[in-house]
């Protein structure tokens, strides 16, 4: 008897504990990264960057969270020889040997036109997300989701991306059939799906607009126009603007919420880490040199991936 009441005990021991989901899952971490602007190798004048160091930085993150989501917030390409040479190529490589979990455009992607993106981004093992971007009309059509869904344990967490306006910013001809949907309700439209559909207790949003915009000018819209006129947008991570947010900035949403806004900067000389409580909403972020430090820790497979493209450059 007092064996079958010690079985029982510990049964429901174990199912208290299978309902609370697995350790960790109260925690999620978020490495983000920004206009790296084929920045393939560490920077000459100051030595940092390197995606092989990179790497280091990421994997070790993930082998100490259970919880790690990896984006980058676009222009991955244009700004050296790499991306003249091989047309995008060794960049989309590398956030796939990287492992990055979501990937957002930049205008920078457009610079040789649709059909050549394409081409680079057939190739793409990240989701690949656009909230305000109509491709129905492009050959980039079905390439691109307004939004994903991740469940940790208990809590879904919804991922959108912003993208700015073309007109003005990429050549004429290189974003054929793409059709820019206003920022404002298309962020507004996503995050009511995200929160009342799909049920999200947290929304992050990934944007390619620039830290701030103009307030007399609603079509130049940042991350700080975006925060302050909506509401249900936890977390903005940022590109374009090359803005180093360190430490993160918070601003108050429409409805008096805060909301934190990160960036990293230019180059990949930083990768941004920011830690999310799953239960309170809690957030805290750092930026981490990618220095000279990493480098015995590199990963020689990535390393003799990246020494075919790095040899047609010398």
């Amino acid at each position: 008897m007092k064996l079958t009441k010690i079985l029982l005990i510990l049964s429901a021991a174990l199912a208290v504990g299978c309902s609370a989901g697995r350790p960790g899952d109260d925690k999620l971490v978020i490495v983000h990264t920004n206009d790296t602007h084929s920045h393939i190798d560490p920077l000459a004048d100051n030595d940092l960057g390197g995606v092989a160091r990179r790497k280091v930085i990421i994997d070790s993150i993930r082998e100490a969270n259970p919880n790690v989501l990896v984006v980058d917030a676009g222009d991955i390409v244009q700004g050296t020889l790499y991306f003249h040479l091989f047309k995008g190529e060794v960049e989309q490589e590398m956030l796939n040997e990287l492992g990055y979990d979501v990937q957002i455009l930049g205008n920078h992607e457009f610079d040789n036109g649709t059909v050549a993106l394409k081409k680079m981004l057939d190739k793409a093992e990240p989701t690949l997300l656009s909230s305000n971007y109509d491709f129905t009309e492009s050959v980039l059509d079905g390439m691109f989701q307004p939004y994903m869904v991740k469940q940790y344990g208990k809590h879904r967490v919804g991922i959108m991306a912003l993208n700015l306006d073309p007109k003005g910013m990429v050549a004429e001809g290189n974003y054929d059939g793409v059709r820019y949907l206003p920022w404002k309700e298309a962020t507004e439209k996503t995050v009511d799906l995200l929160r009342n559909k799909e049920k999200c207790d947290y929304v992050i949003a990934v944007t390619h607009i620039g830290y701030q915009g103009s307030d007399e000018d609603p079509k130049l819209f940042g991350d700080v126009q975006v925060a302050q006129q909506t509401s249900g947008i936890d977390l903005v991570i940022g590109g374009h603007s090359h803005t180093k947010l360190d430490p993160a900035v918070r601003v108050a949403n429409a409805e008096g919420d805060s909301v934190t806004i990160v960036q990293t900067g230019k180059y990949g000389q930083y990768v941004g880490e920011i830690t999310m409580n799953l239960n309170d909403g809690a957030v805290s972020e750092k930026l981490i040199p990618v220095d000279s430090r990493l480098d015995a820790r590199r990963d020689p497979a990535l390393m003799a991936a990246i020494e075919p493209y790095r040899a047609g450059i010398d």
